[in-house]
């Protein structure tokens, strides 16, 4: 809780003092955003053949 309380108070303050920096960095977000859902969503593939459930 108090992580969240933290991490709250940090992007508000990041986001009053550093508007300009902030918003340039979103722009940037979708492109991060791909490679790293690819990654994720993918899951490691175990082998290399398909899908095997056991």
């Amino acid at each position: 809780m108090g992580l969240a309380v933290i991490a709250t108070i940090s992007g508000a303050l990041l986001f009053t003092q550093h508007q300009a920096h902030v918003l340039g960095a979103l722009l940037w977000l979708p492109l991060l955003a791909c490679p790293l859902m690819h990654f994720f969503m993918h899951g490691r593939h175990r082998g290399a053949g398909g899908h095997h459930h056991g």
